[in-house]
């Protein structure tokens, strides 16, 4: 009886937290003089959480022990790179030497002098050739800025004659003479012989404006054939009078047209002038509407000529005949509508 309350005074004290502390030994010479349930399981229970605690110990030392594993194996690979680095380093350098070493002994033995002279010559033709070429570009450049030039001066003069013979076609051109509304009907009857005369009119001025253009690109080509200079600017000096001679000729061709057409309508208004205001009105009429065909059949030969003028500049003569050919068709096509 003595030894069990000493067993029990010793686990009921506040000694507990020191029974924890005590290896297994210890608590198993206590538990020798015990006789009572209730300490064995505080000793089960020490145990229990004293290998519970340990289990954990030795996870935590696992992942430690893993992690520094995997910083050990990431640790060799970096050496490993490092000196795979150096040896490739050491090895440029080396080769980096060796051939140093061999374009010197080239040079001493003196068989890299001709190859750079060689490439040297090669290069001083090179830039021969381009200079060549951009003095050709800049000559060619200024020939074609003097022939834009001379166009535009051509341009403007044409607008000057245009001009001209509107005003002189508006002065000929009869008006009533009396401002009253007249009321005019429409016939096809009065306008058939005006509108075929006019027809055939146009298509002879065609025909003779087109042999003359034919005429005027053949002695063009053969001008530009025959100059011996081949690409100088003296060429221009031979082209341009053949160009003013041409225009000169096709404005007084359309003049004389232009003209005899006038005249032509007027001849017919006065004629018709001492019938009385039906007839009278009806001649003025026809005679507008003939005016209206020779203005657009105008413009039309101005466009004939302003066209000719610049593809007998530009163009060989080996396409002048389908040329003048399809300008023909289009004059005659628009002079049918």
């Amino acid at each position: 009886m003595s030894s069990g309350s000493a067993a029990v005074c010793v686990f009921d004290s506040d000694d507990g937290d020191g029974a924890k502390n005590r290896n297994i030994s210890e608590l198993i010479s206590t538990l020798r003089t015990a006789y009572r349930t209730k300490d064995f399981d505080r000793v089960e229970e020490i145990l229990v959480s004293r290998e519970a605690k340990l289990k954990r110990e030795m996870q935590d030392m696992k992942k430690e022990n893993g992690f520094l594993y995997e910083q050990g194996e990431e640790l060799k690979r970096l050496v490993v790179l490092e000196k795979a680095a150096q040896d490739a380093a050491q090895v440029g350098e080396r080769k980096a030497v060796e051939r140093y070493e061999k374009l010197l002994e080239e040079v001493k033995r003196g068989g890299g002098r001709d190859d750079d002279k060689r490439v040297i010559l090669e290069l001083k033709k090179k830039c021969c050739v381009l200079e060549c070429a951009k003095m050709k570009a800049e000559s060619e450049v200024e020939l074609w800025k003097r022939r834009f030039k001379e166009l535009g001066i051509r341009v403007s003069k044409l607008e000057e004659d245009t001009a001209m013979l509107m005003d002189l076609q508006s002065a000929a051109c009869p008006t009533s003479a009396s401002g009253a509304i007249v009321d005019i009907i429409d016939s096809d009857d009065d306008h058939a012989p005006g509108g075929i005369l006019c027809r055939e009119g146009n298509k002879d001025l065609i025909d003779k404006v087109s042999s003359g253009m034919l005429k005027r690109k053949q002695t063009t080509s053969i001008n530009v054939s025959e100059n011996p200079n081949g690409g100088d600017h003296k060429g221009d000096d031979d082209i341009c009078p053949t160009s003013k001679r041409k225009r000169k000729r096709q404005e007084e061709l359309i003049r004389d047209t232009d003209g005899s057409r006038a005249d032509h309508c007027s001849a017919t208004a006065l004629s018709s002038g001492c019938k009385n205001v039906d007839e009278l009105t009806s001649s003025s009429r026809q005679c507008e509407e003939k005016m209206k065909t020779v203005h657009a059949s105008r413009n039309l030969m101005h466009e004939l000529v302003l066209a000719g003028d610049s593809d007998s500049s530009f163009s060989s003569s080996d396409s002048d005949d389908e040329f003048i050919s399809s300008r023909s068709t289009k004059l005659q096509r628009k002079l049918r509508v």
